[in-house]
């Protein structure tokens, strides 16, 4: 599956929570459209984690995997506008 989420201010739920386990490639881009530059995005896998300045900090042209074990999801935060780039595949599949 691919798909993108743009962050912003609000800490979103991006992803999840999954029955399976899956490997999750995420990419923070450089531009959110040809107008707006892509800006900081924190990830983490709790809402009580997710503040910026707290979870694992993505600046544009970052590249991480991350492994979401069963029940487990993924949210994302800006101090500005920031766009995720997502690929996710179920492990062993």
């Amino acid at each position: 599956m691919l798909g993108r989420f743009v962050a912003n201010a609000k800490p979103r739920k991006f992803l999840g929570p999954f029955h399976e386990v899956y490997k999750v490639e995420l990419t923070a881009m450089s531009s959110v459209d040809e107008n707006t530059p892509g800006g900081l995005c924190w990830i983490a896998k709790d809402k009580d984690e997710c503040k910026r300045a707290l979870g694992h900090p993505m600046e544009p042209g970052t590249k991480i995997t991350v492994d979401l074990l069963v029940g487990e999801a993924l949210w994302g935060v800006s101090g500005t506008t920031a766009l995720i780039g997502y690929s996710v595949r179920m492990l062993g599949g």
